[in-house]
């Protein structure tokens, strides 16, 4: 997870991940594809859109309310 996280967080070269994290870059990249096919694989469980225009009315006013920030 550490390798997957650092290659977000840096997203230059998988050789300067792996050279700061002391692993091959072939590494670097087998786990970036492993890690993303993973939460791919878990989009509809995590991301959902709303499908009417009375749910996105609902969530618009949930965020508004949650997170204090202002909506148009």
């Amino acid at each position: 997870m550490e390798i997957f996280l650092r290659s977000l967080g840096d997203p230059g070269f998988q050789q300067g991940v792996a050279v700061d994290l002391d692993v091959n870059q072939s590494t670097v990249s087998r786990t970036l594809i492993t890690v993303s096919e993973a939460v791919y694989s878990k989009r509809n469980n995590w991301i959902t859109f709303p499908n009417t225009n009375d749910s996105l009315g609902v969530a618009i006013n949930e965020w508004a309310n949650t997170k204090r920030m202002p909506v148009s």
